[in-house]
C-alpha cells in the first residue's frame, strides 16, 4: 500500500506547482516499524476541488467541511 501512496502523492503534487503532500498519522509509525497499515492519511495544500476533479473520491459527510475526503488507490 505504501508504494501506491507514494505514487498517489506524486500525481497529487503534479496538479499544482509548488504543492506539498505528506503521509501522516499511524501509517508513518507502521512504515517505520515495517508493518502493513489499513489506511494512509495524507495532508496536502492541493485544493480539494482539484483532488475531486482528478481522482475517484468519496464524500464522508460533514468531514468535507473540514477538508477531509476519501480517495481509494
Amino acid at each position: 500500500m505504501y508504494d501506491k501512496a507514494f505514487t498517489f502523492i506524486s500525481k497529487l503534487k503534479s496538479l499544482t506547482s509548488n504543492s506539498t503532500a505528506y503521509i501522516v498519522g499511524g501509517a508513518v509509525r507502521d512504515y517505520i516499524m515495517g508493518r502493513d497499515c489499513a489506511d494512509i492519511d495524507i495532508v496536502t495544500d492541493v485544493p480539494m476541488c482539484l483532488i475531486e476533479e482528478h481522482f475517484d473520491t468519496h464524500d464522508i459527510g460533514s468531514n468535507k467541511d473540514f477538508g477531509i475526503v476519501v480517495v481509494e488507490f
